[in-house]
């Protein structure tokens, strides 16, 4: 039975694989040319874009589920038995009142989600296609059923691709599986030879090429991909929550409890003074609705997408948002040099001939001299076009910058030859070089190439070709003088490729041995513009620079000294092999002293990390590779070059536009002002709600009427939730927090610091609220010019709060009043929203106000503004008794001479 039901697998397999293969030949696709333009309009009309569209949730839908809030509903009852009672004033009311809250809530989730979603376009896929017989680049999304894509090391698939061809291809599948273990590909195999398993001639969208090239034929697109299909069942899910926002969810938890406590404290007294208990519930609802932070989470959210959006102008796009939170945390900066520290922008300098005692080196940069090849120097040439997986595109090449910078010098001088590629084994980061095997147009008998770092070129090599020549026994001599020659050049910070060939079939074993070296190439990249003062920069507020590369001692640490990340020549370094030697011994602690690490692998990466990790360090890692993914993945944040590979980027938190290091300079100081900005907010909304409870809670235990009525309480919770709250998210980043040291991660958002300066501005604004409320009282009674007069105090001792909220420690002198506009249009809506409900008829029916003089304005200002000057008199350490008495005095003064 399980031999008839391997034979109907099987069998099942080769049907689908023959329909696969059919499809092919009904695309019309040319698999050397690939797809036109008029085959490409033509489907993307039938197919339609590449792209998995979301299905998120209407706006009814959500607008519906914030009138499930607990509290809405109780106020919605409480409207409900107002109009049973006969009292169509206050049920009107409670009416507008949760109107106006919903709407509020609606529009700050709804711009919220928005800038979530903005979030998800800010790093476009790219795909490589043949079309027209040309390779180019265009957007994932446009890639149609039927073309030809070419996948390299570290490429994201772009779709369902059927192979076609394949050069060692592995496949990191774990999007689709789950399972980290690569996933060897082969092409798909003719109709008489098709005996394996679909799925390992596809390569599937999202996945990504872990090692190895290929060329395929599109298949499928968008939701009929694998991964749409898996997109499609997922209807709704979850956005995972940052640390940040997980901690306001459990502060905003806990400032509930305590509030509600409160509430229920007040209701009980005022009931028990005698006070009808229904109009007490209706407070304790209003009052609950504004002084619960439900604002907390939804602010958080909006200042942390906005702070992302900002930073994406200044060319940091951050693709996971706890990496915000990371960055004023971070106190080591592990950086790789090519593509980081330099311009990735490799060229070709110094051809290098062995000789007898020496090595003669060709200057072949100049532009306008006429440079003389020998035959050695042409076979060079030869090997680093053999060598090589750039492509044309038009004027310009395709690929990595050393192969792309000896194509060039190739073509440059004129060494071009035809091949036919019979084998080739690609270059890793464990085994540093990479082998072609070919066959010359012309010849008949293959030659193999070898290109890669000088220590593993050098040790396949038994044999050398002297002079261009002839070829001779590779001695200790030549080795030696071939050595002092590349450490030479390295220390003068170029970056050497070694060479070697062989006219012998040696790949029956699988490796390329017994080789005859040919020559070098000396390469240069130099530093980037304006690196050097960011090191200087990120070492002035405490982050500490390592370099991290693959490249030899030498160049490296060239770089290393130019930039000032390596003091000194006597600064400690270390290599690959020193790093085991510590692992083996137990001396990780050495690490954190370390400047420079060279001749890195992958695995040697992630042990640096790591070790930093656990001795306490906040590590930020930088890379552009295939072979940086692992460390980018298990830093702290991994922050990937725009121009680096697909794997690099998805293995990141955060991508560089611009490719330059000056970018996360500035991504650190925007990460310190978002978090400072969320601090400001709570300290805002805190000391809002203790100011609001305390005025309440005292007059009802004094047994005096409450001070505002549920409309005005609502009012209030919209100023402390809206605008001028969320305004604070946008303030700009002073120079006094960037220049801040690293803060720790484990430092919470609500210190003591943050808890002290809330409660004296909410006992400011209580105090002064509730002897303008004790001053309004006639014979026990408030009246409605009374409460309007209170209503008038609290709203505009909130909103110089908001202002003296900007920052925590600095003046508002020092920051600026004008350099948050956004701040200035958010208060001023707010005052003359305020002056509205005073002084317009329909919202005076709403809100239970009256008409006040101007007199009374100016006063009330005065006495409102003195929250500012206790809070800037905190911040300049002045004493107090000299700014605020001024305010009071003035106030006192006033009502007791009329």
């Amino acid at each position: 039975v399980r031999q008839q039901l391997q034979i109907v697998t099987r069998n099942l397999f080769n049907i689908i694989l023959e329909a696969w293969l059919n499809m092919v030949v009904n695309m019309e696709t040319d698999l050397d040319c690939g797809l036109d333009e008029a085959a490409v309009i033509q489907k993307r009309k039938i197919f339609g874009l590449n792209k998995i569209e979301s299905t998120p949730e209407s706006l009814v839908s959500k607008w519906i589920s914030l009138f499930m809030d607990p509290m809405i509903l109780l106020l919605i009852v409480s409207a409900i038995i107002s109009c049973l009672v006969g009292e169509w004033d206050d049920a009107f009311s409670i009416i507008m009142a949760v109107l106006i809250v919903v709407v509020v809530a609606f529009l700050q989730e709804y711009r919220s989600q928005k800038s979530l979603d903005a979030l998800n376009n800010l790093v476009p896929h790219q795909a490589c296609c043949v079309r027209n017989g040309r390779s180019v680049e265009i957007p994932a999304e446009l890639v149609v059923p039927g073309d030809v894509v070419v996948l390299s090391l570290g490429a994201r698939v772009p779709a369902d691709v059927l192979l076609i061809e394949t050069v060692d291809l592995e496949m990191d599948e774990s999007l689709l599986t789950g399972e980290s273990k690569s996933v060897e590909k082969c092409r798909a195999p003719l109709p008489e030879r098709r005996q394996t398993e679909m799925d390992k001639h596809q390569a599937f969208m999202g996945t990504l090429v872990a090692g190895g090239s290929a060329r395929g034929i599109v298949m499928k697109t968008a939701k009929d991909t694998e991964f749409g299909k898996i997109a499609s069942q997922i209807t709704s899910h979850e956005k995972k929550r940052t640390p940040l926002q997980l901690a306001m969810d459990d502060l905003g938890h806990r400032l509930s409890l305590g509030a509600m406590a409160l509430i229920a404290m007040i209701v009980f007294i005022g009931w028990m003074h005698g006070m009808d208990l229904f109009y007490m519930f209706k407070l304790g609802l209003t009052l609950a609705v504004a002084a619960i932070p439900e604002g907390l989470p939804i602010c958080t959210t909006i200042t942390l997408a906005l702070g992302v959006i900002r930073m994406a102008k200044k060319h940091a796009i951050v693709r996971n948002l706890p990496a915000v939170e990371v960055l004023g945390c971070t106190t080591t900066l592990c950086l790789d040099k090519t593509g980081t520290l330099t311009e990735n922008n490799m060229t070709a300098r110094l051809l290098l001939l062995p000789l007898e005692d020496a090595v003669q080196a060709l200057d072949i940069s100049a532009e306008s001299e006429v440079i003389s090849l020998k035959q050695g120097h042409k076979q060079i040439l030869l090997a680093g076009t053999a060598c090589n997986n750039c492509i044309l595109n038009g004027d310009h090449y395709i690929g990595s910058s050393t192969e792309k910078a000896l194509a060039v010098v190739a073509d440059k001088l004129g060494v071009k030859q035809q091949s036919q590629r019979i084998h080739e084994m690609p270059f890793s980061s464990e085994s540093k070089y990479m082998g072609v095997q070919a066959i010359p147009e012309g010849k008949s008998k293959p030659i193999s190439y070898v290109k890669g770092s000088i220590d593993q070129v050098l040790n396949r090599c038994n044999r050398i070709l002297a002079f261009g020549q002839t070829v001779n026994e590779f001695t200790d001599s030549y080795r030696k003088h071939i050595l002092h020659e590349a450490n030479t050049l390295g220390e003068k910070g170029y970056r050497i490729i070694a060479f070697a060939q062989s006219y012998n079939q040696i790949l029956e074993t699988g490796f390329y041995d017994n080789l005859t070296f040919i020559g070098l190439v000396a390469l240069s990249d130099p530093p980037r513009q304006g690196v050097k003062q960011t090191i200087e920069a990120l070492k002035e507020i405490g982050v500490r620079p390592v370099m991290i590369t693959g490249d030899s001692c030498g160049t490296a640490k060239a770089i290393g000294l130019e930039l000032g990340i390596v003091p000194s020549e006597d600064s400690v370094v270390m290599s690959g092999i020193d790093v085991d030697s510590c692992v083996n011994q137990g001396r990780l602690f050495e690490f954190s002293r370390v400047a420079l690490f060279y001749r890195m692998s992958p695995a040697h990466k992630r042990i640096v990390v790591n070790s930093l990790k656990e001795d306490g360090q906040v590590v930020a890692m930088t890379g552009d590779g295939v072979n940086d993914a692992p460390a980018l993945k298990l830093a702290d944040i991994g922050i990937a070059m725009n121009s680096g590979t697909d794997v690099c980027k998805e293995s990141s938190d955060m991508v560089l536009v611009n490719n330059d290091l000056s970018t996360i300079l500035a991504a650190i100081s925007e990460g310190k002002g978002i978090f400072f900005n969320i601090r400001n907010f709570l300290k805002f909304q805190l000391s809002t709600s203790f100011a609001a409870l305390s005025l309440v809670a005292t007059s009802t235990i004094f047994g005096f009427p409450p001070p505002l009525n549920a409309m005005q309480i609502l009012w209030i919770n919209i100023i402390m939730d809206g605008p001028p709250a969320q305004s604070l998210g946008v303030e700009p980043v002073t120079k006094d927090i960037s220049c801040k040291p690293p803060r720790s991660k484990s430092e919470p958002v609500a210190n003591s610091a943050v808890m002290q300066n809330a409660i004296l501005s909410g006992l400011v604004i209580f105090a002064g609220t509730f002897l303008t409320y004790y001053y309004q009282l006639e014979n026990q009674e408030i009246f409605t010019r009374g409460r309007t007069v209170t209503f008038t105090t609290f709203v505009f001792f909130d909103l110089f709060n908001a202002l003296t909220s900007r920052s925590q420690n600095l003046s508002i002198l020092r920051i600026g009043l004008f350099s948050n506009v956004v701040f200035l249009f958010a208060i001023g809506s707010s005052f003359v929203l305020q002056l509205a409900v005073i002084y317009f008829a329909p919202l005076q029916q709403i809100f239970r106000t009256e008409s006040l003089t101007v007199l009374d304005i100016v006063w009330i200002i005065c006495l409102s503004s003195s929250v500012l000057w206790v809070d800037e008199a905190r911040k300049v350490r002045i004493c107090l008794i000299f700014i605020c008495v001024p305010s009071f005095f003035l106030y006192f003064v006033k009502y007791n001479t009329t």
